[in-house]
């Protein structure tokens, strides 16, 4: 016999369906069976994300791993540390400037970690808010299999940040005569008015979006919760995390 997490009843151990509450055994079962998934597999799902994400997020639901997710977030780390180097390389002055190069070769080698360190934790806060929200709400959700979503969810972002850091490359360099908090926003403000800069901004818009409508419809089957519940809680979780990572 197994016991069923939603109502706590009995029902022998071959059944998916709970015959008292109808809940879902399905995932349960897989738990039981001891699979476990590798650092390869994760790789594979992260791929399957792209090409058959509606389908790899009912596997992830199902069979949830902390892996992928890591292996995520330490690409986004790695490339928001990139591009912040892509601006400091692309800034030229006079006696600073070797100095300022080698800062960045160490901070692109140290500032991933140290930010994949604040994602996790935000990844973890924000699931678990995620999941008193879900309950008032009405709806269901595992931590494992949450957590596993929202982090999955992230590629098309990772993919966005991948295409951002490319084309920043191609960003001109700017001449500043000292390094103060005046040079250095006008700086930024010439960039951002820059075309290239808007084209940037709606390519990660574009992906931020793809990424909350995955969140969403995994969202909405894992919770079982209504379309418009899931797109109130990826909007909540989404703001969250976004404001965290810029």
């Amino acid at each position: 016999m197994q016991q069923c997490p939603n109502c706590k009843e009995y029902v022998p151990a071959e059944y998916v369906v709970c015959v008292w509450c109808g809940f879902d055994l399905t995932s349960e079962i897989i738990k039981r069976s001891g699979i476990k998934i590798s650092w390869i597999d994760a790789l594979r799902r992260m791929a399957r994300v792209v090409y058959q994400p509606f389908s790899s997020l009912r596997e992830i639901i199902l069979l949830p791993d902390n892996k992928g997710p890591i292996l995520i977030l330490y690409f986004l780390s790695f490339l928001v540390t990139l591009q912040i180097n892509i601006f400091v390389w692309k800034i030229r002055y006079d006696v600073q400037s070797n100095i300022a190069r080698m800062i960045a070769v160490i901070m692109l080698a140290v500032y991933p970690l140290f930010l994949l360190f604040l994602l996790v934790v935000a990844l973890r806060i924000g699931t678990r808010f995620g999941i008193v929200v879900i309950r008032l709400l009405g709806g269901k959700s595992e931590k494992d299999s949450l957590q596993a979503l929202f982090g999955y969810s992230l590629i098309p972002i990772a993919i966005g940040e991948g295409i951002a850091s490319f084309f920043r490359l191609f960003y001109s360099k700017q001449e500043i005569t000292s390094i103060s908090y005046s040079t250095i926003s006008s700086y930024f403000e010439n960039i951002s008015k820059n075309g290239l800069s808007i084209f940037i901004d709606l390519i990660r818009l574009t992906t931020w979006i793809w990424s909350a409508i995955l969140f969403s419809y995994g969202l909405k089957r894992e919770a079982r919760i209504s379309t418009v519940e899931a797109i109130l809680v990826t909007a909540v979780l989404w703001f969250a995390f976004i404001s965290a990572m810029f």
